[in-house]
């Protein structure tokens, strides 16, 4: 068995997508319309996007965040994150 923890490449653009919609079950092309500001291939964060590979297909995905919170004049750095997986938790 295969495992490789990367970030995601622009080569593995529609690997991603397909992952995405079928662990959601949505239907093609769901996510470059529901979340277009996140999901095209002109504005994906293609280095916040982490994935686990197994045999050479993409089994996790975690998406992280960045995002400044501001309280009258104090500014918050923080990350929030997701994290998506097809069912196949024994290769972690």
């Amino acid at each position: 068995m295969s495992l490789e923890i990367t970030t995601l490449r622009p080569e593995e653009y529609e690997d991603i997508l397909k992952f995405l919609e079928t662990s959601y079950r949505f239907s093609k092309g769901f996510f470059q319309r529901r979340y277009p500001y996140v999901w095209r291939k002109e504005t994906i964060r293609y280095e916040n996007r982490i994935i686990l590979k197994k045999n050479g297909q993409i089994v996790l995905h975690v998406g992280i965040f960045p995002l400044t919170m501001k309280i009258g004049d104090i500014e918050v750095k923080m990350v929030d994150g997701c994290f998506y997986d097809y069912g196949d938790m024994e290769v972690c």
